[in-house]
C-alpha cells in the first residue's frame, strides 16, 4: 500500500471531525456535556480499538473504523470543552475557541 493510498485515512478523520461536530453540539442539548464526551469518548476508543482488527482485513475496513469512528468519536467529544470554555470566557469566545 502506498503513502498516497493510506494518506486517506486522516483526512477522512478530519472530514468526519467537523461533520460530527454539529452532532456532538445536538447532544449537549439532550444529554449534558458530560454524557456526550463520554460517548464521544467510547466511540473514539471502539473505533481505535477495532482498527488494530481492521488493519488486518485491509485499507476499506481500517478506513472505516479508524477514520470514520475516530472521527465521529472526536467530532462528538470536542465540543464540549470549547462550550464549557466559551461560557467561562463569553466577552472572548473567539480567545476560548482558539484555546481548545
Amino acid at each position: 500500500t502506498s503513502y498516497a493510498t493510506t494518506s486517506w485515512v486522516f483526512s477522512i478523520c478530519g472530514f468526519c471531525l467537523g461533520a460530527f461536530m454539529s452532532l456532538g453540539g445536538a447532544l449537549h442539548a439532550h444529554l449534558g456535556l458530560r454524557a456526550t464526551t463520554l460517548l464521544g469518548g467510547w466511540t473514539l476508543s471502539l473505533g481505535v480499538w477495532l482498527s488494530s482488527w481492521t488493519v488486518q482485513q485491509g485499507l476499506w475496513p481500517f478506513v472505516c473504523t479508524y477514520s470514520v469512528m475516530l472521527g465521529l468519536g472526536v467530532g462528538i467529544a470536542y465540543t464540549a470543552p470549547i462550550k464549557c470554555l466559551m461560557g467561562w470566557l463569553p466577552e472572548r469566545k473567539g480567545l476560548a475557541t482558539g484555546l481548545v
